[in-house]
């Protein structure tokens, strides 16, 4: 994800990029605006854990980046298949919406 940004902000794009060593950390993983949520099944959990009560019907999910290794991307679509939408699925209706 460091890298993909980094390719925006060499053409001159202002976002937010924090060096890779901090940019894991929650106050630094900042896209288009919007937190980046990343990390084992059980981290992505937590850090989408707000949409429990904001409504969560049009997430942007991305697996793969340019130059990764396709192995990683599978893996990672595999990991929140088996374990992050089944909990999310789970979670009761955002308020305000059907």
């Amino acid at each position: 994800m460091h890298w993909a940004i980094d390719v925006y902000v060499q053409r001159a794009l202002p976002f937010p990029l924090a060096p890779i060593g901090e940019f894991r950390q929650p106050e630094n993983a900042i896209a288009f605006g919007v937190p980046i949520v990343t990390g084992s099944p059980q981290e992505v959990l937590e850090g989408l854990s707000v949409y429990k009560t904001e409504p969560f019907d049009d997430p942007s999910l991305q697996f793969g980046h340019p130059g990764m290794d396709q192995r990683y991307a599978v893996r990672s679509m595999r990991l929140f298949a088996e374990h992050v939408l089944p909990e999310i699925q789970r979670w009761p209706p955002a308020a305000g919406t059907a």
